[in-house]
């Protein structure tokens, strides 16, 4: 760090790191739009990635990625496309597609927004190691359900909390029921786990 500091021209008088002021938050700087769309981003390439390591993919091997979203997820996705195909070592990238029997379906949610990630299965490993995968994905998201649903059911929450608040919570349940729902679906389609 101090080596960086020394290159810095920006260090006014401060001749070591050690002496200079911590910098400080400048709430004119701060932009939430850019937050959630870059926010957006890093949870795709994040999922993507993790779903490489889980198959025990190399760093070289590219894979096929197709995204399905909403239009506004979408149209926010879309001027990132190459850094996507970069970061997350993505050979074919297609966003608003369909999902194939084939492929294997990475449900997420940001913030109020489901986005599922498709990827051809024979690109990745055993069928059995994605079902286990899945299984225990579906399990935290019942749970988050149970959680919406409990909260959106007290009476505690419902008579004090304001408005958008409470809004914000029940679009957060309708995102969970479709995120179980997709991952639901998507173990009917692996079939029955072999014995």
């Amino acid at each position: 760090t101090e080596e960086v500091w020394q290159r810095l021209p920006l260090r006014a008088s401060h001749i070591s790191i050690s002496q200079a002021e911590y910098p400080s938050f400048n709430e004119a700087q701060k932009d939430d739009l850019a937050e959630k769309r870059v926010g957006r981003v890093i949870a795709v390439v994040d999922a993507i990635r993790k779903q490489r390591g889980e198959s025990g993919l190399t760093p070289k091997d590219e894979i096929d990625v197709a995204i399905a979203a909403g239009p506004e997820a979408l149209a926010a996705l879309q001027p990132f496309e190459d850094t996507i195909r970069r970061m997350a070592k993505v050979k074919t990238f297609v966003l608003g597609a369909a999902k194939k029997s084939s492929d294997l379906v990475i449900a997420l949610t940001h913030g109020n927004e489901a986005i599922e990630i498709f990827i051809p299965r024979d690109q990745l490993i055993d069928v059995e190691t994605d079902r286990k995968r899945t299984e225990k994905d579906l399990q935290g998201a019942e749970a988050e359900l149970e959680r919406a649903i409990a909260r959106l059911g007290s009476d505690g929450f419902v008579g004090k909390a304001p408005p958008d608040v409470i809004q914000g919570a029940r679009d957060r349940k309708e995102v969970l029921e479709k995120k179980v729902a997709a991952l639901r679906g998507y173990l009917k389609e692996l079939g029955p786990a072999k014995k």
